[in-house]
């Protein structure tokens, strides 16, 4: 069979991924999307999806400017406006607030099959970005520029291959990129639970030594914005989770309630739970002659924080960048000069959010009494700080 040309070979047509091709589809650049699993639009209004992203307003503000944010309005979303953190060990507490910073809200949590749903609508309206779904790469026959044997359908050659295929990045392994990683002792389960007492847009996280357990508002299914549904992120070690998983309906509310200190009253209904172990991945580079990594394929960090996502964005927004930039100066776009450009301005600040979340990780796992004083104090502290608490999670933000 021929070989169809492109100039951008995406491999991974999840959030990353299809961002990335929304962010280039505006340029002359011919851009390939390919992905392994078929995407189902139908699903019931009445239930949510269990995995959600938690965007800061600068991804908010990104997304507008592709023009799917508008999409992820009219959807189904829940915006929120405090934050509370406290120390299920000790007496830490800290709160943050969006009027305090001066920002109408301080992020959205967004269901990943809506916002799926949304880029993939922009992606439609390009007539140079081809979706090759369902498609997997078998081989990569040469790299700069790409030549990538399908499984089904014909060879691809591109100028520039972009790895967004996840965590276990199939195309990081036949590029022979090299990582380091570990695991965290944790596994996380993530559902979406009915709460006695109402959310009022506020996210709240309890950190213990056994784990974090975050609670997210979601909208009510009609998507209005008061509501006691939430979003979950349950950690805790693998033995624990499979415990958890073996008990019935009622069981399984009543521990998650007691987890969470009963701080929303019962939990009144459970939905189906999926769970995932965490590992801390990041690779040593990023890019090769040719070849890129953006998303969990060039890092994944614990999802406490609720950042995974927002940094792939951002590796996705450089990136867009440093390609248009090359393209419209005439260079070659998988040169390792100018994808270097993208690494530097990526791998530093990943490193430090990677670090900052694997220090909180170990942090809260010290059961000392002496490191617990002190983490109490040191809380409280920063609590009573407003301007310097305030301009950390500025930074956060992005505001």
């Amino acid at each position: 069979m021929p070989t169809e040309q492109f100039d951008v070979a995406i491999v991974g047509g999840g959030l990353v991924g299809s961002a990335l091709a929304c962010a280039l589809a505006e340029s002359a650049l011919r851009i390939c999307v390919i992905e392994a699993n078929l995407f189902d639009r139908d699903w019931p209004q009445d239930e949510y999806d269990a995995r959600v992203c938690a965007l800061t307003p600068a991804t908010a503000r990104w997304l507008a400017s592709l023009n799917v944010w508008p999409g992820i309005e009219s959807e189904r979303h829940a915006a929120f406006d405090q934050v509370r953190v406290w120390d299920g060990d000790g007496t830490a507490d800290i709160h943050f607030s969006a009027v305090e910073l001066g920002i109408p809200q301080l992020g959205y949590i967004v269901e990943n099959r809506v916002a799926l749903k949304c880029l993939r609508d922009q992606l439609s309206n390009y007539d140079n970005v081809t979706l090759l779904c369902p498609e997997v790469v078998e081989e990569i026959v040469e790299s700069h520029p790409a030549r990538l044997k399908l499984q089904n359908g014909p060879s691809i050659m591109a100028r520039l291959l972009v790895a967004a295929d996840g965590a276990l990045s199939q195309v990081r392994q036949l590029s022979k990129f090299k990582t380091v990683e570990w695991s965290y002792g944790h596994a996380a389960i993530v559902t979406t639970v009915q709460a006695e007492r109402p959310h009022d847009g506020r996210a709240l996280h309890r950190f213990s030594s056994e784990g974090p357990l975050a609670f997210l508002p979601l909208p009510a299914t009609d998507g209005s914005q008061q509501s006691h549904n939430y979003s979950i992120v349950w950690c805790k070690s693998p033995e624990r989770v499979s415990e958890l998983l073996q008990l019935n309906k009622e069981d399984l509310c009543r521990a998650l309630a007691e987890d969470f200190e009963y701080y929303l009253g019962s939990i009144e209904n459970i939905a189906r739970c999926a769970s995932y172990p965490l590992r801390q991945r990041h690779a040593l580079g990023y890019v090769k002659e040719g070849v890129v990594l953006i998303g969990d394929a060039a890092h994944t960090i614990h999802p406490l924080a609720g950042q995974g996502v927002n940094i792939g964005y951002r590796d996705a927004a450089v990136l867009a960048e440093v390609v248009q930039q090359a393209h419209g100066s005439n260079q070659d776009i998988g040169a390792l000069r100018v994808l270097r450009r993208y690494q530097r301005r990526r791998l530093g600040p990943n490193l430090v959010m990677g670090g900052l979340m694997e220090g909180f990780k170990q942090l809260f796992a010290i059961q000392q009494p002496s490191v617990q004083w002190l983490r109490n104090l040191g809380v409280r502290t920063l609590d009573q700080q407003s301007l310097l608490k305030n301009e950390i999670v500025r930074s956060v933000l992005g505001s």
